[in-house]
């Protein structure tokens, strides 16, 4: 089942409207075979740059911190760091209040955990 969506008002600006990640955190670690999956750094750094991109009003998201629970529990696959990231890049929000920490939208994450954990 597909949920609708609707563009953000026009006149007003959505409250909560969230912005993607900047793409000069990408690279923020390169994991090797003797790296165990670390929380990586743009899930703990709050403050990031964003494009100006319009989002679907009331769009669910989950904290990056949150997703990464997630994600380590059912790695069953063992997908490496690089290549989750590169999943979720697209689904990375900006915080929602000041010092909130980032957000990956919940359609992206789910997807990326069904095809992880599919074994």
């Amino acid at each position: 089942m597909s949920t609708p969506t609707t563009p953000c008002c026009s006149s007003d600006p959505c409250l909560g409207a969230q912005q993607t990640a900047h793409t000069m955190n990408r690279m923020a670690l390169v994991p090797n075979q003797e790296t165990p999956f670390l929380m990586p750094p743009y899930i703990l750094e709050p403050a990031m740059e964003a494009y100006d991109q319009e989002t679907p009003c009331r769009e669910s998201t989950i904290l990056c911190s949150e997703a990464y629970i997630l994600i380590e529990q059912q790695n069953f696959k063992g997908m490496s760091q690089g290549n989750v990231a590169t999943w979720l890049w697209n689904g990375f929000r900006s915080s929602l209040q000041p010092d909130g920490g980032c957000r990956v939208n919940t359609d992206t994450l789910f997807s990326l955990l069904a095809f992880i954990s599919d074994t």
